[in-house]
């Protein structure tokens, strides 16, 4: 009986069925098992390696508990959410349509320069009345800011910066079409230029023993080419008609006014 059930097809087909439904179950099983293990290996040597970096990696400062000034620090944070809330508003994506935006001078200074253009070394007073002025080809002269530095250097600074007044307002008035000037000096605050022709005179006045008042000449300034003249000479007026005279009083420029310069209070 029991040959008979074996010669059975339908026995036999089942019995191959249930064979092949264990086999698959223990392969299956086994693959699950070694996958696994595969996967934890992985992980452990994930965790090891990041274990290994967290050791090498430089210990963060001790954190500062001292005192803070809160009203500081509030001021910072608020000042920094206002920051943060102005990059998220401007944070906005340009659309397909948006033209490019060129970002090559975008975060720089106003007063950035770049190597392509170089700003001229423009020399400048060392007393605060800023560059000097273009000296006029034709000019007589040559102010203090072109001759050698040597030819000054033993003068004090209120010198220099006397001569330098002197020069700008000469070269102002040269630039003005003032072509006879020969020379120019300071006298109480204000610059006269000097002209062959013209004499600069300052009067005094004295009581005589009779009580008369004698008046002279106490001062005077021209150019290099003006005769030799006295105080007597002015007083009686023996002077010759090609000369002008002009009393210190009545002429001369301010050189703060006339150049549109800061009194540095010198």
């Amino acid at each position: 009986m029991l040959q008979n059930m074996l010669s059975s097809r339908a026995v036999l087909a089942s019995l191959v069925f249930c064979v092949l439904i264990v086999g698959s179950s223990l392969f299956y099983s086994w693959h699950i098992r070694r996958t696994t293990d595969a996967e934890l290996a992985q992980s452990e040597a994930l965790l090891q390696q990041r274990e290994n970096k967290n050791e090498t990696r430089p210990t963060q400062d001790p954190v500062d508990t001292s005192t803070v000034d809160f009203e500081h620090a509030e001021t910072l944070l608020e000042t920094n959410e206002a920051r943060i809330m102005e990059t998220d508003d401007t944070r906005a994506l340009p659309s397909d349509d948006a033209a490019p935006i060129d970002l090559s001078d975008a975060f720089l200074p106003d007063n950035f320069v770049s190597e392509e253009a170089p700003t001229e070394d423009v020399p400048v007073s060392p007393f605060g009345y800023g560059p000097y002025p273009e000296v006029p080809s034709d000019y007589f002269g040559e102010p203090i800011w072109v001759r050698e530095p040597h030819i000054l250097s033993g003068f004090p600074d209120e010198a220099r910066r006397n001569i330098e007044l002197i020069d700008r307002v000469l070269v102002k008035l040269w630039q003005q079409g003032d072509r006879g000037i020969v020379g120019g000096s300071t006298f109480d605050g204000k610059i006269y230029p000097h002209y062959d022709d013209v004499v600069y005179v300052g009067w005094k006045e004295t009581e005589l023993p009779d009580g008369s008042v004698y008046r002279y000449v106490s001062r005077q300034k021209g150019g290099s080419g003006l005769p030799d003249l006295s105080a007597e000479d002015f007083r009686t007026g023996n002077i010759s008609p090609n000369l002008e005279v002009i009393d210190f009083d009545d002429a001369g420029y301010d050189p703060y006014q006339f150049l549109n310069l800061q009194d540095k209070g010198y």
